[in-house]
């Protein structure tokens, strides 16, 4: 199983947002950043989200091909 926390932080005065997000799976953690659109807070929290659930992808696919490829070099 996989757990993913996403948080975004925007500067009110230039509007610049960030993500930051955790992926944890099997006991191990990756930490990971995103640059954001600028604007409010409200809606980097939601490209936050988008930009971790990605970044989760990336992870996942990456594991499915690891162990694809372990099996073809097994065959």
């Amino acid at each position: 199983m996989y757990t993913l926390y996403t948080d975004a932080a925007t500067n009110i005065d230039t509007q610049h947002s960030a993500a930051g997000i955790l992926i944890i799976h099997a006991g191990k953690q990756q930490q990971l950043h995103a640059q954001l659109p600028d604007g409010d807070n409200h809606h980097a929290e939601f490209y936050a989200a988008l930009a971790g659930f990605n970044a989760l992808l990336e992870t996942v696919n990456d594991a499915a091909k690891k162990r694809y490829r372990a099996i073809f070099y097994r065959l």
